[in-house]
């Protein structure tokens, strides 16, 4: 199992952060590479993304479940799929209250590999996924600039 976890600091207080993290139509504007329109029905959000991996070419299909949603706590499991490979991914946010802004305290556990990904060294799917979880937080941070 691959784990990744980091913290986020933000400016806005943890109720801005927290109402803007757990919307997955806002969320969907933050995720890089999306190569198609998000739609979102209820705690899922479905898309097509191309990511930026030099192992990985072509659009994933994914999907975002919500899988607990009790503020202060978020948790998503998050599904992709693309031609020979799939990827299957929790990720927990925690927010609280930091230096008169808020912290996301965040976890994500990859569950599942398979496909062309699976023979993958654990060094680097961490390292791209870094890439892409930092990339996906610039989105984020971004969209809460475009907000104000």
């Amino acid at each position: 199992m691959i784990e990744l976890s980091g913290s986020e600091g933000f400016a806005e207080p943890v109720a801005e952060v927290w109402r803007r993290l757990s919307d997955l139509s806002f969320l969907a504007r933050a995720i890089p590479g999306m190569s198609s329109p998000a739609r979102t029905t209820g705690g899922r959000l479905t898309c097509k993304v191309k990511p930026a991996l030099s192992f990985l070419t072509g659009s994933l299909s994914t999907t975002i479940d919500v899988r607990e949603r009790r503020e202060p706590r978020l948790v998503l499991a998050i599904r992709s799929k693309g031609i020979g490979s799939m990827a299957a991914v929790t990720t927990t946010f925690d927010l609280r209250e930091a230096g008169g802004g808020a912290a996301v305290d965040w976890t994500a556990t990859v569950d599942e590999l398979g496909g062309l990904l699976k023979p993958v060294g654990a060094g680097l799917i961490k390292a791209s996924a870094g890439k892409v979880i930092a990339s996906a937080w610039e989105g984020f941070r971004a969209q809460l600039a475009a907000q104000r």
